[in-house]
């Protein structure tokens, strides 16, 4: 729908403006005509939109409630702070948590209004694309914070106590990235496209 309108513009700006809104033998303008054979296109890209968000929005409050897992380490007795609390894995831990729950919230608000947004046919030229955008840019962003959070939990539950090798540190690594990592060079190698055409058309 965003191309057709692309389209529909690049078409205007090229007729003389006083063709602009002559209408036809029907007395219909270019407007009125794009309007009426967009419209199946403008009600599938509605539902789909609508859908989308419904699911999306759904699985955004389930990484968000499933994602408050508790803080690693025992309170210090004598400070009231976690054991922890001066260590840089904590450190990373307490910002991406909130960096995560913000992004998740963001992405949660986003998805909910492509449900119940009033839609407008000129809204799919930049309005709901954006929308759409940052709607799974902030996701991304919240998986992405949130697993490195979750991931900083778990080196603090197994490792807090003791001193830390690279040994150690190189695993739980590897056993975090390789299983997507071997992914992802299988999907791009399948010619997998993750969206970025659409995304730099956002901003045309």
């Amino acid at each position: 729908m965003q191309d057709e309108i692309r389209w529909f513009e690049m078409v205007k700006e090229m007729v003389p403006r006083e063709l602009v809104y002559s209408r036809n033998a029907d007395e219909k303008t270019a407007r009125e005509i794009f309007t009426e054979s967009h419209k199946e296109m403008f009600k599938d890209c509605k539902n789909r939109l609508m859908e989308m968000g419904k699911t999306c929005s759904g699985l955004v409050a389930a990484v968000v409630f499933a994602s408050s897992f508790s803080i690693p380490g025992e309170k210090n007795s004598k400070t009231g702070n976690p054991e922890y609390f001066n260590r840089l894995p904590f450190k990373v831990f307490t910002h991406a948590y909130v960096i995560g729950l913000s992004c998740a919230a963001t992405s949660l608000v986003l998805f909910l209004s492509l449900v119940i947004s009033p839609y407008k046919e000129q809204q799919f030229r930049r309005a709901i694309p954006t929308k759409y955008f940052f709607a799974c840019f902030s996701f991304g962003l919240a998986l992405t914070a949130l697993l490195l959070a979750f991931t900083c939990n778990i080196f603090l539950q197994i490792y807090g106590g003791q001193k830390t090798l690279t040994k150690d540190i190189l695993q739980l690594v590897l056993e975090l990235t390789v299983f997507p990592t071997v992914c992802l060079v299988v999907l791009l190698y399948r010619g997998a496209n993750f969206g970025p055409s659409f995304f730099r058309r956002i901003w045309c």
